[in-house]
């Protein structure tokens, strides 16, 4: 409970700091003569991966021919956009968030590009919108015009946008109360903006070109991390499925993640004693696991950005989740991709998943290793 009420607290001065930056960025557009679009993603991989493939239905759009397009972006996925993406985005500006939140001098310096570039319309399609970061990129912008979604239907935030930032705006595109699969949630944004039916089906990853070798013909990815740790199933249960797979198959195990997932991975790795599992946590750009996993057999992973990574290569995954945002980024809708078994505790019932699409607390290790051994036995020969 303390730390909600410092979140909050720190919240207030982050606000203050920026009505203070605020005053110092001028109101006064500089004509470049090129015509400048500003896209804002400030989230994370797996939110990014849902999005990626609509910039190329605003670049080829004919309301946008000729408009140079920016894309501001969360600096974790920098790796997988400059490359993947590099034919649609003409600029990127890289963002830390946790700096950009803390660090007021690094935070205008932001703002201060963002004010200074000139771009005639900024587009923030994010459903959660950040009073404090997406948001505030919006208004720090000149731009003629500033397009966002209504948001999320949470009443907390609600109030505290159209009390707060909902002026930032000159146009908010209404965003349905229906529990959207967040991919969904994208095309409904830019269907409206772009008015027209765009026809993705769903995410999509070429990993053709990423040149990296792994030298395992057949493996699979164990994946332990996840950002919030109520989302992390615990590192005894990763063992078990380790164990159970060096016993009953003849697969590599490459256990994947970012350094922040090393507690984890080396448990996991030093409690299998076998030279068939491999530690490749933090030692791999994003890009670097794209192919990765474009080549496993089978993720095993919780609910995180490996998951989304996976259906859009089109490979399969089982996903162990406690029901965070059930509708909207788990499960997946089997016609967009039906090879992702997902496991959640078994008190969650179809009835709670419109309760559990703003999060859940429920425990993920009340889900006993013997699920996904069963559902292995379904999935691989």
């Amino acid at each position: 409970m303390l730390k909600v009420y410092l979140r909050k607290f720190l919240n207030i001065l982050n606000f203050l700091e920026l009505s203070i930056l605020f005053i110092f960025l001028t109101d006064k557009k500089k004509e470049s003569g090129t015509k400048k679009l500003l896209l804002i993603r400030l989230d994370s991989i797996g939110d990014y991966v849902l999005f990626r493939n609509f910039i190329k239905e605003v670049k080829e759009d004919n309301n946008f021919k000729g408009y140079k397009i920016t894309l501001a972006g969360n600096v974790l996925w920098k790796n997988m956009a400059e490359f993947l993406d590099k034919d649609y985005i003409d600029q990127f500006i890289w963002i830390q968030r946790d700096r950009f939140y803390s660090n007021p001098f690094y935070k205008f310096q932001i703002l201060k590009f963002i004010n200074s570039s000139g771009f005639d319309i900024v587009i923030n399609p994010i459903f959660t919108r950040g009073i404090l970061f997406d948001d505030t990129l919006v208004k720090a912008s000149i731009a003629d015009n500033k397009v966002g979604s209504e948001g999320a239907p949470d009443k907390a935030l609600r109030w505290k946008r159209r009390l707060l930032s909902d002026s930032y705006y000159t146009r908010l595109i209404p965003a349905s109360e229906e529990n959207l699969f967040e991919f969904y949630r994208n095309k409904e944004f830019f269907n409206n903006l772009l008015n027209k039916n765009i026809q993705l089906s769903g995410p999509h990853i070429e990993a053709e070109t990423i040149n990296y070798d792994i030298p395992y013909n057949k493996y699979l990815v164990i994946f332990p991390g996840a950002y919030n740790r109520g989302r992390r199933w615990g590192a005894n249960n990763f063992i078990s499925i380790t164990k159970y797979i060096l016993s009953n198959y003849s697969y590599d195990v490459l256990i994947c993640g970012s350094l922040q997932d090393e507690h984890e991975s080396v448990k996991i790795f030093k409690e299998s004693r076998s030279e068939k599992v491999h530690d490749y946590t933090g030692r791999t750009s994003l890009l670097e696991l794209i192919k990765i996993l474009s080549g496993a057999e089978l993720l095993i992973a919780n609910d995180t950005s490996a998951i989304h990574i996976s259906a859009a290569l089109q490979k399969q995954f089982i996903c162990i989740s406690n029901g965070n945002h059930i509708g909207r980024f788990n499960p997946y809708p089997p016609e967009i991709f039906d090879k992702g078994y997902f496991v959640y505790p078994d008190e969650i019932s179809e009835k709670d998943k419109n309760k559990l699409r703003f999060g859940s607390s429920i425990n993920i290790n009340k889900i006993k290793p013997e699920r996904i051994i069963n559902i292995m036995k379904n999935l691989l020969p």
